[in-house]
């Protein structure tokens, strides 16, 4: 069984006494900008996210027909929960794609996000993409379905030109488009409007 994740902090709002039991790593442009400790009062737009399903079969119904690009936005730990969100913002609009995980699956999201000397597992994958004259062409997040497993449709091309589509978890399909800076994009039925 995992270990529940707690960080002893309180809340970073000015004058709040509050412990933090919401934290948040801020992303822009593909880095990580920072960390924010707050409270559940101070969270309340964290904590209604948390209210949405997690994986919703078949998202809302949107007169969209093309997927649109989402971008990283913030991921989410909860004290006293093993599972936390990864909040991916339409880069042309406010919906959001909320994808859940664990700790080590941010950390791979994380990982990837960061130039080192030894490459973690996704950057691996995108050099023997490379190494093999392969690219990543195309990654979409498609649909989820009844049991909450999302379909992400994960397209490489050979350079004899012939293509392959692959079916992997988002959040190694969101790290692998992220190391071969390829656009993430998700089907509009699974975007939430969390204004």
């Amino acid at each position: 069984m995992s270990e529940l994740w707690t960080a002893p902090t309180n809340c970073r709002v000015e004058g709040c006494t509050q412990q933090a039991v919401l934290h948040i790593n801020h992303y822009g442009d593909g880095v990580i900008l920072g960390t924010e400790h707050l409270c559940a009062s101070h969270g309340e737009w964290y904590m209604r996210l948390s209210e949405f399903s997690w994986h919703v079969p078949g998202g809302v119904p949107k007169s969209e027909k093309e997927p649109v690009q989402a971008v990283l936005f913030r991921s989410v730990f909860l004290d006293g929960q093993t599972t936390m969100a990864m909040i991916l913002k339409e880069k042309a609009g406010d919906r959001v794609f909320i994808l859940p995980g664990d700790y080590y699956t941010s950390a791979a999201v994380g990982q990837s996000l960061q130039e080192s000397e030894r490459p973690g597992s996704h950057t691996a994958m995108g050099m023997l993409l490379k190494a093999s004259g392969t690219s990543l062409l195309r990654v979409t997040v498609d649909s989820c379905d009844d049991s909450g497993h999302y379909r992400t449709s994960v397209v490489i091309q050979t350079e004899k030109g012939i293509q392959n589509t692959l079916d992997l978890r988002p959040s190694d399909a969101l790290a692998l488009s992220h190391v071969c800076r390829v656009p993430f994009l998700v089907n509009p039925s699974l975007l939430w409007d969390a204004r």
